[in-house]
């Protein structure tokens, strides 16, 4: 029969929470997870009782509503006025990219139509060389 001291015994329940909840991608759904298996595992591991739940209120990102998303972030250039003359989609995706939110062309066409559609945006159309270029700007 081996002793463990306490230290070793909380470092084993601790790994053993990170291996349950390891599957769970969301990282806030992770974090109120993890809690709930460490206090189940502590009470049963340790022979203590159960310790009283943690708070059950809901786990919210710190930045604000309306720059969640590329919507949101293309608001936000907008609101900048990136939007003050006529843009592409790919001079969208730079600007975008250059401030650290690197989204693929097909991720911003849905978000800018939308955009378009609730007059947030103006799209311009233009031809050039047999292709139609979409351009964006203030409405």
């Amino acid at each position: 029969m081996s002793f463990s001291s306490p230290n070793e015994e909380l470092v084993r329940v601790l790994k053993r929470s990170e291996e349950v909840v390891s599957v769970i991608r969301e990282d806030s759904m992770r974090a109120v997870a993890f809690a709930e298996v460490l206090r189940l595992l502590l009470s049963k591991d340790l022979g203590g009782t159960v310790a009283p739940r943690i708070s059950e209120k809901r786990v919210t990102s710190h930045q604000p509503r309306s720059a969640a998303g590329a919507a949101g972030r293309i608001l936000a250039l907008r609101d900048g006025g990136f939007f003050s003359a006529p843009k592409t989609i790919a001079e969208t995706q730079n600007e975008l990219r250059r401030l650290g939110y690197p989204y693929e062309m097909e991720k911003l066409s849905t978000p800018l139509v939308r955009l378009v559609r609730r007059r947030q945006l103006r799209r311009l159309e233009r031809r050039e060389g047999g292709k139609t270029v979409y351009e964006y700007c203030n409405p």
